[in-house]
């Protein structure tokens, strides 16, 4: 895997939402155009979870709705750019981003 690799965080209804509500990140392959995984949200048990998720799936960037300073100084230290977008639905994020 590599720089292809965005994660969003999304709600059940599939909308983009700030990280600490979003009850799934979807792992989405820019090149094949396809959500690869929709996990759970694991940032809810910890920091240390994420990074490990980071450490798989190594992405470029992550999609939330919302996100504090310092959470956003976090990731990023970790190599992932963070975008914040207003709340819209998945698809539509996709379609306008990566079609």
């Amino acid at each position: 895997m590599g720089n292809n690799i965005v994660m969003i965080t999304i709600n059940n209804d599939g909308y983009v939402t700030s990280l600490d509500r979003a009850s799934k990140i979807a792992v989405y392959d820019a090149d094949k155009h396809v959500v690869i995984e929709e996990l759970n949200n694991l940032y809810k048990d910890g920091f240390w979870i994420l990074e490990e998720v980071f450490d798989k799936y190594d992405p470029a960037i992550i999609i939330t709705g919302e996100i504090s300073e310092e959470l956003a100084y976090d990731i990023e230290e970790n190599g992932v750019k963070v975008y914040v977008v207003k709340p819209r639905r998945i698809d539509d994020l996709i379609r306008e981003l990566f079609l």
